[in-house]
């Protein structure tokens, strides 16, 4: 079984907490294409699906880290990329939040670890 590059307990922490930043033209795009004004609430809903079992592997581009998972969510198997990241706050404190880089419909099926996942 494959195990991803960030602690999922962490991620899901940071999901519930909506510590969450959204890249626009692979996540927060084909979310508003899907869910129109809604498309917030229902990324949430498809990163607290993240487990696991719905890891597919875990990505190093330009030396940076990704886990990469697919879920199924309304009907729908989402592909989604995700990386924890470093950051100062509003008030100059460290703290961490989840880079959603890709939450779209896939595009083809994906291996996880609990299985396949079609589109």
């Amino acid at each position: 079984m494959k195990t991803p590059r960030f602690d999922i307990t962490e991620v899901q922490g940071l999901v519930g907490a909506r510590k969450v930043r959204w890249s626009a033209t692979r996540a927060v795009d084909p979310l508003r294409e899907e869910y129109g004004s809604n498309w917030k609430p229902n990324g949430l809903r498809i990163l607290a699906k993240l487990v696991v079992g719905a890891l597919h592997g875990t990505l190093n581009q330009n030396g940076a880290e990704f886990d990469v998972y697919a879920v199924r969510y309304d009907d729908i198997g989402w592909y989604v990329k995700v990386s924890v990241d470093h950051v100062i706050d509003a008030s100059g404190t460290a703290a961490e939040q989840l880079y959603t880089i890709s939450c779209h419909p896939l595009t083809g099926a994906l291996q996880t670890n609990d299985g396949e996942v079609k589109p």
